[in-house]
């Protein structure tokens, strides 16, 4: 069990976990591009999208589509400035020390 990780990985696999266990069965990419936008506020900002598509060697347009979708899902919104950042539901701080625990339990319906 790895006990220390990045922000960022730590941030992917948490977003990886949530989106699966609620049925939403997102790409790699744009669980990549959720986790980016969770460790930098925001993916509006010129600097952080260009560094998303540096790192992830996306192109442009690339990244606007996965937006779009993601806004389509609510996963991001536009807050009272008009920056794109996570819905406040799913937001958390993964710059400080943050665990994460799963408990899942199967349960029998009775026929």
């Amino acid at each position: 069990m790895k006990t220390n990780i990045s922000p960022f990985s730590f941030a992917q696999t948490y977003y990886t976990i949530l989106f699966e266990v609620n049925q939403m069965h997102l790409e790699k990419r744009q669980i990549e591009l959720v986790a980016f936008c969770a460790i930098n506020g925001t993916i509006s900002s010129p600097p952080v999208k260009a560094a998303f598509i540096s790192q992830f060697k996306s192109s442009k347009g690339g990244v606007n589509n996965i937006i779009s979708d993601l806004q389509k899902l609510g996963i991001l919104v536009k807050d009272e400035y008009k920056k794109i950042r996570l819905a406040p539901s799913i937001r958390m701080d993964f710059t400080g020390t943050t665990g994460l625990s799963v408990k899942m339990k199967l349960i029998k319906e009775n026929d």
